[in-house]
């Protein structure tokens, strides 16, 4: 039972996140948000260049990660999504519990795969198949 409140808990934290990603990208100036200090952080309009050397992206990427794996440090709306995807895939293995009896490494490894998974099939679609070739 306390498995499956803890897998509860951790697609509420999903869901929270989740929301605060589309209330970013959507109505960030309608938002509890854009009140917020550190907007170079919080506001999607100038956030996203974070990952870039002085925020210019003809600088090339701000630090090693900054474009790839550690992107979710370098805004709200990266970080909002990480945590989102860690919440599943926290779930996910929490119902392996249910089923097998794993070592703990298991776990460790199966939470690394579904990332591996993710992001490379995100990578594919997003730099290969999803571009309109033809555009100038």
């Amino acid at each position: 039972m306390m498995n499956l409140l803890i897998i509860i808990l951790f697609i509420i934290v999903a869901a929270i996140s989740k929301s605060i990603r589309d209330k970013i990208n959507f109505h960030y100036e309608k938002s509890i948000f854009s009140d917020f200090k550190n907007q170079k952080w919080w506001n999607p309009q100038i956030s996203w260049k974070n990952k870039y050397r002085d925020c210019d992206e003809t600088k090339g990427r701000s630090f090693i990660g900054s474009k790839t794996w550690l992107v979710f440090i370098t805004d709200a709306w990266h970080f909002f999504e990480s945590l989102q995807l860690f919440s599943f895939f926290v779930s996910i293995i929490l119902t392996f519990n249910f089923s097998y009896d794993l070592k703990w490494y298991w776990y460790i490894l199966i939470f690394i795969s579904l990332k591996l998974i993710y992001s490379a099939t995100f990578e594919l679609f997003w730099s290969k198949i999803l571009i309109y070739k033809n555009k100038k």
